[in-house]
């Protein structure tokens, strides 16, 4: 449970709309309209959001992007072995066989 505080606070944090904490203070009212005003500033915030968020759940979720590409993409989806190469099973059936001369 400890492990996962700070992806259920960063989680949290992004489904309530900040603008409700900022109320309660008009210097932070100001500093929050100062700083997210922009419309580019409010985009590029939420792809950071989501990034984060993304990373936090892929470092505590099972499994790694190989099966999440084989999910998305099928089972003949290929995968690296862990080493960083290719398996012998799948670097035998990308090797085309060798013509006799």
């Amino acid at each position: 449970m400890k492990r996962h505080l700070f992806l259920i606070f960063w989680t949290v944090g992004m489904l309530l709309p900040m603008a409700w904490f900022v109320q309660v203070s008009p210097a932070a009212y100001r500093l929050f309209n100062t700083l997210f005003s922009p419309a580019w500033m409010h985009i590029v915030m939420h792809i950071l959001l989501y990034a984060v968020l993304g990373v936090l759940l892929m470092q505590r979720l099972p499994g790694n992007a190989c099966q999440a590409r084989r999910l998305h993409s099928g089972p003949r989806a290929r995968c690296r072995h862990p080493s960083g190469g290719y398996s012998a099973a799948q670097q035998a059936e990308r090797t085309p066989p060798r013509q006799p001369l």
